[in-house]
């Protein structure tokens, strides 16, 4: 068994020393769980970065979750996610089109806010740009009623 594992190890140590020093991560989940004294938050992350054909995709998203107790020995939750998107698709030298989006979700003030944008990416060098847009967005929150126009 010993003789395995070493020859396990040896098959990694090999395959990290033969990767490009250049190699960078393109996506990766994380995962979590703390305790403190009255506390125990679970956390997870998303993140993407990927070609796909022609189109560029980014992806994050975040979420976290709280169980406490507070002095009244009742147990509280406490949720939140945030995530955020990005595809992207060059059309020539220095443009391009895109789609992204935000949303936000906050479960114990009961606030949740989304947007999505789409439009063209200008970039005559490559230290200036400009993307105009265009989108909708909406949130909702309690107590503010908002009306329809």
């Amino acid at each position: 068994m010993a003789a395995a594992c070493r020859r396990v190890a040896a098959a990694l140590l090999l395959l990290c020393a033969l990767a490009p020093a250049h190699a960078q991560e393109r996506s990766a989940l994380t995962t979590g769980l703390e305790r403190d004294v009255n506390r125990y938050r679970w956390s997870a992350g998303l993140t993407l970065d990927e070609q796909i054909g022609p189109y560029r995709l980014a992806l994050r998203d975040r979420f976290l979750s709280d169980a406490f107790i507070l002095f009244s020995d009742r147990i509280n939750f406490r949720d939140e996610n945030q995530l955020a998107w990005r595809l992207d698709r060059p059309v020539g030298q220095g443009a391009g089109l895109f789609v992204r989006g935000r949303s936000a979700w906050f479960s114990q003030s009961r606030a949740f806010s989304q947007e999505a944008l789409g439009g063209v990416r200008l970039e005559p060098s490559s230290s200036a740009w400009a993307e105009p847009a265009f989108g909708v967005a909406w949130d909702q929150r309690p107590g503010i009623a908002l009306e329809g126009g």
